[in-house]
C-alpha cells in the first residue's frame, strides 16, 4: 500500500517493506493441524508431496529415494480428515521392489504414481500407474492403467503436464494424456534436444523439473538450468552455476558440489532454485538464485544469490512457494521447524513480526510447502514417529504502513538530489535500482544523484536504532 504525504511542500513516499501474517485455521484438522500416520513398512520417508484438488481436498503422498520400496498416496478431506472413501480406507498402498524409488505428479484432477527400480542405473526398470479421484486404477490410462515398464524411461525425467507428458532419456518423447505414444510429436513422437544450439544425442544427465507455457525446463549435474524456448519445446538455453559468482565458496578445497532441493517455477515466469552449496570441506550453506526468463540471475546487494544460512543436523531449509510478490521457504533451524519470507526483490519479510517463525507445531521438521490462493498448507514430521503433520493457514500481506509507522521520508520525485528526512537519527543510506543492485551506499541524508538514469529506485534508510526502513522513489 502506498501512501503519500506532504512535507515542506514536497511528495514523500511511505516505506514499502512488509510482513506476512499467518493464522492457523481451526476449522482444518486439530486447531489447524491434521495427522497421518504411515504404515511400517514404509521404513524411513525422505520426501512428502502434497497436491490440492478442486474441492479442496488434498493428496498427500509421501516416498522414498531408492532406499526403500513402499510409498503411499492418502486423500484429505477439505477439513483434514482422511477420506475414507479414496481406494476404501483413504490411502493407496504402492508396493514396489527392492531399490524402487517413487515420484508423484497430477494431471487434472488425478494422482500419477512413478515407480523406478533403479538398482541398474543404465537399465532402470519403471512404470507409470495413474489413478482415478477415488482412488481406483484409471483403466483409460496405458494398459489397464498403466504404461508399460521400458527401459529407457527413468522416472526422475517424466514431465506432465494437463494434455501429455514428456520423457527424457537421449531424446524428449511425447505422449499423449491417456498414455499412447504422441506421433505428431517431432518424428514419430521424438525430438533431439538441442542445447544452445547444439544438437544433444545423449541427454541422460539431464532430467524435468517444470513446464510452463509450452516451454520445459531442465537440469544437468544439479548445477546446469535449460528453458526451451517459446513454441520450440526442444531449442533449449542454459544457464551454469558454476559461471557464476554464487558457487564460489570461501575456503573451497577438492571442488565444489550442489545439491538441488527445489525448482519452483514463479507466477512472474521467474525460476526459483533453492539448492545447498557444499565447498567439499565443510560448512554447506542453503542458498536461492532466482532467474528471469532469459535465464539471467537477479542482483541482491551486488550477489546473485540469496543466502538462507549454513546446513547442519539442527538447520536446513528444504522448500520454497511463492505468495503475492514474497518467496516463503520452510524447513528448519536450531532443530525446530521455520516459515521464513522473503520479498521477490530480494528483501527480508517478517513472519508473524519475526525474522524466522517457529510455530508450536508437534513437528520438528517442515519439509514441503503449498499455496492456494491465501492459504498455506506445510508439511512436517518429527524424528522417531511414522506420523506427518499437516498445517494450514491463512496468510496476508501488510505493508510497513499498517503495522510499522514510517520514521522517515524520501523526496519522490528527485532530480539531482535526493533528501532523506528522519524523526531519528539515521546510520547509512543505501539506493538501489530495479535490478536490485546497490548504485549508492552513504552515511548523508542529502544524496547527489544528476548521474543516475531516470527510473524507478528502491532507497534503504538504516537507522542508529531500531529497524530499517525501504521506500520506492522515482527519478525524473
Amino acid at each position: 500500500m502506498k501512501q503519500k504525504f506532504t512535507f515542506l511542500g514536497m511528495l514523500f513516499c511511505v516505506s514499502i517493506s512488509s510482513q506476512i501474517t499467518l493464522t492457523k485455521d481451526s476449522s482444518f484438522g486439530n486447531n489447524g493441524t491434521a495427522t497421518l500416520t504411515y504404515p511400517v513398512e514404509m521404513e524411513a520417508v525422505n520426501f512428502e508431496k502434497v497436491f490440492i484438488n478442486a474441492d479442496h481436498s488434498l493428496n498427500i503422498c509421501l516416498g522414498t529415494d531408492g532406499d526403500s520400496h513402499t510409498g503411499m498416496i492418502a486423500k484429505l478431506t477439505s477439513f483434514g480428515s482422511l477420506d475414507t472413501t479414496y481406494n476404501g480406507n483413504g490411502k493407496i498402498i504402492l508396493n514396489g521392489n527392492l531399490h524402487t524409488g517413487f515420484e508423484f505428479a497430477k494431471q487434472g484432477e488425478k494422482m500419477i504414481a512413478i515407480y523406478a527400480n533403479d538398482s541398474n542405473f543404465n537399465e532402470p526398470d519403471t512404470k507409470i500407474v495413474r489413478y482415478r479421484n477415488d482412488g481406483s486404477v484409471d483403466t483409460a490410462f496405458g494398459v489397464n492403467g498403466v504404461l508399460a515398464a521400458r527401459p529407457d524411461l527413468y522416472y526422475r525425467q517424466v514431465n506432465f503436464q494437463h494434455d501429455g507428458f514428456y520423457h527424457l532419456w537421449g531424446k524428449i518423447t511425447g505422449y499423449r494424456a491417456d498414455g499412447v505414444l504422441n506421433s505428431s510429436y517431432g518424428s514419430n513422437g521424438e525430438q533431439n534436444p538441442v542445447i544452445n544450439g547444439v544438437p544433444q544425442e545423449y541427454m541422460e544427465l539431464y532430467s524435468f523439473f517444470g513446464n510452463r507455457g509450452g516451454r520445459n525446463f531442465l537440469n544437468k549435474y544439479h548445477h546446469e538450468i535449460a528453458v526451451s524456448k517459446e513454441n520450440t519445446p526442444h531449442h533449449f538455453t542454459s544457464y551454469d552455476l558454476t559461471a557464476h559468482q554464487f558457487y564460489d565458496v570461501a575456503g573451497a578445497t577438492g571442488g565444489v558440489s550442489v545439491y538441488p532441493k527445489k525448482f519452483h517455477l514463479a507466477p512472474d515466469k521467474e525460476i526459483v532454485y533453492l539448492f545447498g552449496i557444499d565447498p567439499n570441506s565443510g560448512n554447506e550453506r542453503n542458498r536461492v538464485v532466482l532467474l528471469d526468463e532469459t535465464m539471467q540471475p537477479k542482483m541482491f546487494s551486488g550477489q546473485e544469490f540469496i543466502d538462507l544460512g549454513e546446513v547442519s543436523a539442527e538447520s536446513e531449509i528444504r522448500d520454497v512457494e511463492s505468495f503475492q510478490n514474497h518467496y516463503l521457504f520452510v524447513g528448519k533451524t536450531a532443530s525446530k521447524p521455520v516459515i521464513i519470507a522473503y520479498e521477490s526483490n530480494g528483501k527480508k519479510s517478517t513472519v508473524n513480526g519475526l525474522d524466522e517463525f517457529h510455530d508450536d507445531s508437534v513437528a520438528d521438521d517442515y519439509s514441503t510447502v503449498l499455496v492456494n490462493g491465501n492459504n498455506i498448507f506445510v508439511i512436517g514430521k518429527r524424528t522417531g514417529s511414522r506420523e506427518i503433520f499437516i498445517t494450514k493457514y491463512t496468510a496476508k500481506v501488510l505493508s510497513t504502513s499498517e503495522t510499522n509507522p514510517s520514521k522517515a521520508y524520501v523526496t519522490t520525485p528527485f532530480k539531482n538530489e535526493l533528501k532523506v528526512m528522519s524523526k531519528v537519527k539515521t546510520k547509512n543510506i543505501s539506493v538501489y535500482d530495479t535490478s536490485g543492485r546497490m548504485i549508492i551506499n552513504s552515511p548523508k541524508t542529502t544524496i547527489a544523484t544528476a548521474h543516475l538514469p531516470t527510473g524507478n529506485y528502491v532507497v534503504r534508510v538504516d537507522f542508529a536504532e531500531g529497524p530499517s526502513q525501504t521506500f520506492k522513489s522515482i527519478k525524473n
